[in-house]
């Protein structure tokens, strides 16, 4: 479900950067727990490139949840 205040701002991808776990929130489910993660974690993205990308040049490399992105 995409959420529209911030730090989410109607955006479809979320990274939790704490996880490095790259959230669809069109195919959210009840075990991602997104309303769980600190806003200071969250980054978001239009597209899932722009999550990969981010994920491969600072972080440890693409990650999709299991549960809504694998």
């Amino acid at each position: 479900m995409r959420r529209y205040g911030h730090p989410y701002d109607g955006k479809r991808y979320l990274l939790n950067k704490n996880s490095n776990e790259l959230h669809d929130l069109d195919n959210e489910h009840v075990n991602c727990q997104i309303s769980e993660i600190k806003k200071e974690h969250i980054k978001t993205f239009d597209a899932e490139t722009e999550g990969i990308i981010y994920q491969t040049m600072l972080l440890d490399g693409p990650n999709g949840c299991d549960c809504c992105n694998k």
